[in-house]
């Protein structure tokens, strides 16, 4: 759906405060653009910020994605997406040293993938609607295409992930960011994996002192 790019603006300056630039994103919703746009949106994103990172005191050459919820989902699957649709930026890549996933939607392979939603899978929700408004239940291909881990394989060029899940999320089940970590190491990729015990679909466990901690030295890991 179209994002409340203001929302979390209190959670980004806690990141902002460790010493990075952070741009918040804003893509285009399932109902004017379906997958893969809002993931090739992402990658403009970085792109743009690649050409003018300085303008915003940020390295052009230090960049990373990360997102929550469904920019989770956008996040991982544009630091691997193949570039060249939609490249707005012909001369500039769009690959990044790193992605943090926050509680991401990245799959639906699950029965209770969301468990809180009611019309989960149907043409008319919302992993229904990014996919073209098709009933996934009867399409198992584009289930498979929207699920994150179904897409990645030892061969899959993919930089360093961070995903970071509460253990009670009633929005997007954890075992979505279980199986994403697992697919991950069983390739061969860097992976880490934080679980926080009782966290719901964010919060502020999420930019808690120990979880900015470990954040902030991923990030000056996959920067260095």
């Amino acid at each position: 759906m179209k994002q409340n790019v203001y929302r979390d603006l209190p959670q980004m300056a806690k990141i902002a405060a460790l010493g990075y630039v952070v741009a918040v994103v804003e893509y285009r919703g399932s109902d004017v653009a379906s997958f893969p746009k809002p993931i090739l949106d992402a990658q403009n994103a970085v792109r743009f910020m690649k050409l003018h990172g300085p303008e915003y005191q940020g390295d052009p050459k230090r960049v990373i994605l990360a997102g929550n919820s469904s920019g989770g989902h956008t996040a991982v699957y544009a630091s691997f997406f193949p570039e060249g649709e939609d490249n707005l930026y012909p001369d500039v890549n769009a690959k990044v040293s790193g992605v943090v996933d926050f509680y991401g939607s990245v799959s639906v392979m699950l029965e209770d993938s969301t468990p809180t939603t009611i019309n989960h899978l149907q043409a008319d929700s919302p992993e229904g609607m990014e996919m073209g408004h098709v009933d996934l239940r009867e399409n198992s291909d584009l289930r498979r295409k929207l699920s994150v881990e179904c897409n990645i394989s030892k061969d899959t060029d993919i930089p360093p992930v961070l995903i970071i899940h509460g253990t009670k999320d009633r929005t997007v089940n954890t075992i979505g960011s279980t199986d994403l970590y697992l697919k991950l190491k069983e390739c061969g990729k860097e992976a880490s994996y934080i679980l926080i015990k009782g966290a719901d679909h964010g919060g502020g466990e999420f930019t808690s002192p120990a979880v900015l901690k470990e954040l902030d030295a991923f990030i000056k890991y996959v920067l260095a």
